[in-house]
């Protein structure tokens, strides 16, 4: 069940990479060369070819401006490996940054802003619960901010759903 999820969560992020609309520059179109070399490497099993070529998307993004979706995707993609290697601390930081710059860039109320709170909460599920159960401590900080996460993902599905 949690193999399946995590291909499904892997698989509905990297969607997300191929939906930036992309202004025609030189220095867009080797960004995309980059992103599409990274995801082609990553989609191969060569992760630490594609964790290199993310790394040099991400640092290309990083010139695009703070709010530009392409540095919130350059964010997110290596995201996904880390997610598929298991490192899921690796990976948060990187989908919290990308959840703030969507919603900053694309409103509370975009597909790829959810997309994101569904990707962090993956991250949270998959990590957070085991910590809680092997502290013990179900009122630590680290417990409490993934069940706010979770309950904020659900708000914006239940408000998406509500919006049809």
């Amino acid at each position: 069940m949690i193999r399946h999820d995590a291909h499904a969560m892997v698989a509905g992020m990297l969607c997300v990479v191929g939906f930036w609309p992309a202004p025609g520059s030189a220095q867009t179109k080797t960004w995309d060369d980059s992103v599409a070399a990274a995801n082609e490497a990553y989609q191969q099993g060569r992760y630490t070819e594609a964790e290199k070529l993310f790394e040099a998307a991400l640092k290309e993004a990083e010139g695009f401006g703070p709010q530009d979706p392409r540095l919130a995707t350059s964010l997110n993609s290596p995201a996904v490996l880390y997610y598929a290697q298991g490192k899921y601390t690796e990976a948060e930081p990187l989908v919290a940054r990308a959840l703030v710059i969507r919603e900053k860039a694309l409103g509370l109320d975009h597909q790829d802003v959810a997309t994101s709170l569904n990707d962090l909460g993956g991250l949270y599920d998959a990590v957070r619960p085991r910590q809680c159960v092997r502290s013990r401590h179900l009122d630590s900080s680290h417990c409490q901010h993934s069940r706010r996460a979770r309950g904020s993902h659900m708000r914006a599905r239940s408000g998406r759903r509500a919006e049809r």
